[in-house]
């Protein structure tokens, strides 16, 4: 794939996508970390207070089979971790 699409159209895909992505969650309310300096590669939307993130990505595996690696530690349930690299379709 990247040999297809080529490195610096694989990066700006990647970038508009990370865009996209801290935009949406900041027109809902929600904070973003870090708050300075994001990474393209992995947005980390704070879960709002009296949310458990945890139950969140319990719903998307068991209504939409869409998985991601546990959290632990002091991040566990308190983050959503959002990775814009990979295969996504626009819509």
């Amino acid at each position: 794939m990247l040999q297809d699409e080529g490195l610096e159209n694989v990066l700006k895909r990647h970038d508009k996508l990370a865009r996209a992505t801290r935009a949406g969650a900041l027109a809902l309310g929600l904070k973003l970390f870090p708050k300075e300096n994001p990474s393209n590669a992995l947005t980390a939307i704070e879960a709002p207070a009296g949310v458990d993130g945890q139950a969140i990505y319990k719903n998307l595996r068991e209504k939409y089979g869409i998985t991601r690696r546990r959290r632990t530690g002091q991040a566990q349930g308190k983050d959503l971790p959002h990775r814009a690299s990979g295969l996504c379709r626009y819509l």
